[in-house]
């Protein structure tokens, strides 16, 4: 039994470690697991959002390159050609329906008087814009600059090849436009858009407002997208030298870079508080290692406990199990734990009790003990029965053989009664029946010197007392009662009734009167018997009355009262 009990002690210690071992296991393995994940999902993620940050961008350099045929069309038609002419003729009519005419065909590209883009033609000979479509993002009072600009540029000798679709990006009144030009001989067709309206598409690729599109010059100057680069909390200056993923800030951020074919500008995108699912992965290994602490501490709080409350519960309950009832001896065990040595203290207070009560019981077994021997010793010297013997012989001699058999039975039922009454208790009636015999052969002898009458209510009958108990005192009455002038009279009663206790409440108790009118007790007797003390038994006086004192007491406790 010792050894299962150990055995299961350390085995909870066991899995406990088990669990730890399993709980780290699995963390390491988590981390391992996340940590590519991350690095799996971070390509994942670069790769697909620059897959649609360069299909945005192709998709630009579609329009872009639908822009640029359109335009040189304008260029190489004969029609178109001939319009130039006509455009700088002397002739005022001519040359009025040859502008309109040029003006028409820009419509003719967008379909509507206002695009995103700002058309227009330049006449070299006459130093002359032509432009009827105007863009919706670039004002008039800003198209003067972007023409100004346009001429600084042909004047310092721009030469675009007349199959060229390169973009090129110009600033005008600190602002970057992309502009598109075509030569042939003296003749010029462009068209120019806002570099922040160019990049505008992009700014919805990921997530809302975490994209930041930012467009740089070919020499490497930031053209459009600086403002919303700085609010965000990057240096603009920088912006270039960010690639692939970068902390900022706290914050982690993504810079994308498509191919564009058009060499005139670059386009990079940033994408801002990228890898904020890395947190989760990462929430969810710290998870796991608070469990692996927690566990570790369960074990550590397990050893401690294992050391200093199950080992001492454990030596206290195998001292239990070997604990003899017939010994008594006091438990010894050491401890360090309050409870366990207020337990330890309770059940040595709780042998010294027993021992006591046992001393106690051993006592009231030898008191028990010799109430019975005097008891029994009552039994056996009654005067009565002699005179009884004696009282037959004398009816014998005068040959009253009616008497003889009246007393013989009453004789043989009284000790018929006493030497089979071995019983704790036994019924009121039977005791009742018992005296009655008892008088029927004191009266036999005494015929003319007492009476009795014997009144009992059908409740009281039913109940159980010790047996003789009424008999001494019935006895008592007779031997010691009797006076020669006087008739002696004794009267029993049995009746119950409800008496209140002491806490008020009322009790059902059986009560028996026995009177006579005799002598009576002595008063210093009744003063002894009052004041709770029993007489010196001497000379075998007092001993009926005592015993069946005593008896009471033994059977009854403080539920019994004798005056």
């Amino acid at each position: 039994m010792r050894q299962l009990f150990r055995q299961s002690i350390f085995s909870a210690l066991a899995r406990h470690r088990l669990l730890l071992g399993v709980v780290v296991s699995v963390t390491l393995i988590q981390i391992t697991v996340s940590l590519w994940g991350i690095q799996a999902v971070q390509q994942q993620v670069v790769h697909s959002v620059s897959a649609i940050v360069q299909s945005r961008v192709a998709q630009l350099e579609n329009n872009f390159a639908s822009l640029s045929g359109n335009l040189k069309r304008r260029l190489v038609t004969q029609t178109q050609l001939s319009l130039f002419e006509q455009a700088l003729s002397e002739n005022t009519l001519e040359r009025i329906q040859a502008r309109h005419q040029l003006i028409d065909n820009l419509f003719y590209i967008t379909g509507t008087s206002t695009s995103d883009h700002l058309l227009f033609y330049y006449l070299a000979d006459s130093d002359e814009f032509l432009t009827g479509v105007h863009s919706n993002y670039i004002p008039f009072s800003q198209q003067n600059a972007i023409f100004n600009e346009i001429r600084r540029r042909i004047a310092d000798g721009y030469q675009p090849a007349s199959n060229s679709s390169r973009w090129i990006l110009l600033q005008a009144d600190e602002r970057y436009y992309a502009l598109l030009l075509y030569r042939y001989q003296n003749m010029w067709v462009g068209g120019c858009i806002p570099a922040d309206i160019l990049i505008q598409p992009l700014n919805d690729i990921y997530l809302d407002g975490q994209s930041i599109p930012v467009l740089f010059t070919a020499e490497g100057e930031l053209a459009a997208g600086g403002n919303a680069l700085t609010a965000a909390g990057l240096l603009s200056e920088n912006a270039l030298r960010y690639h692939g993923t970068f902390w900022q800030d706290g914050k982690r951020w993504l810079a994308v870079e498509p191919v564009i074919s058009d060499e005139g500008f670059q386009i990079k995108l940033f994408l801002k508080g990228y890898g904020q699912f890395e947190m989760i992965i990462f929430l969810q290994a710290g998870v796991l290692f608070l469990v692996a602490l927690m566990m570790g501490i369960v074990i550590l709080t397990m050893s401690y406990t294992q050391k200093r409350i199950l080992r001492p519960l454990r030596l206290f309950t195998e001292r239990l199990k070997t604990f003899d009832p017939q010994k008594l001896l006091l438990l010894d065990t050491e401890t360090q734990i309050f409870e366990l040595a207020a337990a330890n203290e309770q059940f040595n207070n709780l042998i010294r009790e027993i021992k006591r009560l046992r001393i106690g019981a051993y006592e009231q077994e030898l008191k028990i003990q010799k109430t019975q021997m005097d008891y029994m010793q009552l039994q056996i010297k009654p005067h009565f029965f002699l005179n009884s013997l004696n009282l037959i012989h004398t009816m014998a001699q005068k040959g009253d053989t009616g008497g003889i058999a009246l007393l013989s039975e009453a004789t043989a039922k009284y000790l018929r009664y006493i030497f089979q009454s071995d019983a704790a208790t036994l019924p009121l009636t039977q005791e009742l029946e018992h005296i009655r015999d008892y008088l029927s052969i004191m009266q036999l002898r005494y015929p003319e010197r007492f009476s009795c009458e014997i009144v009992s209510e059908p409740d009281a009958e039913v109940q159980a007392l010790p047996p003789l108990i009424l008999q001494t005192f019935v006895e008592n009455a007779v031997k010691h009662g009797m006076r020669p002038d006087t008739r002696l009279e004794i009267t029993l009663s049995a009746l119950c009734e409800d008496i209140p206790g002491t806490d008020g409440s009322k009790k059902a108790f059986l009560t028996i009167f026995i009177t006579d009118n005799g002598y009576g007790f002595p008063a210093s007797f009744l003063s002894e018997w009052a004041a709770g003390r029993q007489l010196e038994r001497t000379g075998g006086q007092h001993i009926g009355i005592a015993n069946a004192a005593q008896r009471l007491q033994l059977a009854y406790g403080d539920r019994a009262k004798l005056q």
